[in-house]
């Protein structure tokens, strides 16, 4: 009788593994198995989800979860195209919203989007994550920052950097204060961009241009008035600059935004003792606006860094004209604007 248990029990083992054989894999254990030791069994978990096409992609999300399927997972998305963007957008905002951020994930994920989305994707995602989803943020603004054009559009010079495409096209159809706000912050960030995008707008978006000198914003009038270049201040048929800074005066005197548009403008036409008047009263301002009101993390920063970036032209101007108590002044306010700009900074 012995015996004749034991071949039971083989047989009846030899019965569930030959049932097992037959069974298709489930997409989780295929998900499990991109990341198994031995290629043949990720060749096999590969061929089999890439059949399944935009039906693998919830699995494929939950690979990237696991550092030895992720570079599978992650070209397996990319391999199915358009339909991974939102999920991958969609996996961004559940990953920056957990207790700690996974950075290879985002960064899988990040490379999903560059592959799948197009610019306008790109750049509409950035502006939805500007107010709080921090890290994912940072990495859309990475992305946007590294655009290329589209490789067959024949009227863009491959010679050129046009990462600024998409930017201008959203000034252009956007010129509203959240998106003007996201794409002043990526014209701070990127000095090359936002020149660009200076020249882009005062050659075919005036409209848009004077609409964001009157949205009284400070991040706005920050990127306005770092690249107020020559060409801007004196090739507008109407500048309207003036006007709108004796409007803004005119309602509050120490007004910071307005104070921001004199330093970057009052050189321009006199460069005494005036022309560095309008930096202690912005830079207070401002410090006081950003103890009491909600901004971009890094808003205070970039705001800081701009009035600094103001001042090289107002000390080059007062230099030529060899005003040195002025330039003593100047450099006395840029110490204390120095102090506020490092600790925002950090």
């Amino acid at each position: 009788m012995p015996g004749r248990s034991h071949l039971v029990v083989v047989v009846v083992v030899a019965l569930l593994s030959s049932v097992m054989v037959g069974c298709p894999a489930t997409p989780e254990k295929m998900v499990e198995d991109l990341g198994d030791p031995q290629t043949l069994v990720q060749e096999k978990a590969r061929v089999a989800l890439k059949e399944m096409g935009a039906d693998a992609i919830p699995y494929l999300m939950v690979g990237l979860e696991t550092e030895a399927s992720r570079e599978n997972a992650k070209n397996l998305l990319i391999g199915v195209g358009d339909a991974s963007f939102y999920p991958a957008v969609t996996k961004i905002e559940e990953v920056c919203g957990g207790a700690e951020v996974d950075e290879g994930i985002i960064d899988a994920l990040i490379d999903v989007v560059e592959e799948t989305a197009t610019p306008a994707e790109v750049l509409d995602t950035y502006i939805d994550f500007t107010n709080d989803k921090r890290c994912a943020e940072t990495k859309m603004l990475e992305l946007l920052k590294r655009l290329e054009p589209v490789k067959d559009d024949v009227t863009v010079d491959p010679g050129e950097n046009l990462r600024y495409v998409p930017v201008r096209m959203a000034y252009q159809a956007n010129p509203d204060l959240p998106n003007s706000r996201a794409l002043a912050r990526i014209c701070l960030y990127d000095k090359e961009l936002g020149d660009k995008v200076a020249d882009m707008n005062r050659d075919k978006d005036e409209a848009i241009y004077w609409a964001q000198w009157r949205m009284h914003d400070p991040l706005i009038r920050a990127n306005l008035c770092v690249y107020l270049n020559e060409d801007i201040w004196g090739a507008y048929h109407d500048n309207f600059i003036p006007e709108i800074l004796k409007e803004e005066m005119k309602a509050d005197k120490e007004d910071p935004i307005a104070q921001m548009g004199l330093f970057a403008s009052k050189w321009r036409k006199r460069a005494d003792r005036k022309a560095i008047e309008p930096l202690p009263i912005a830079h207070q301002g401002l410090k006081e606006y950003y103890a009491n009101n909600e901004h971009y993390d890094d808003e205070a920063c970039q705001v800081y860094t701009a009035l600094e970036d103001m001042a090289v032209p107002v000390r080059a101007a007062l230099e030529d004209k060899k005003r040195k108590k002025e330039i003593e002044q100047l450099d006395a306010d840029l110490a204390l604007l120095k102090v506020d700009k490092d600790a925002a900074c950090q």
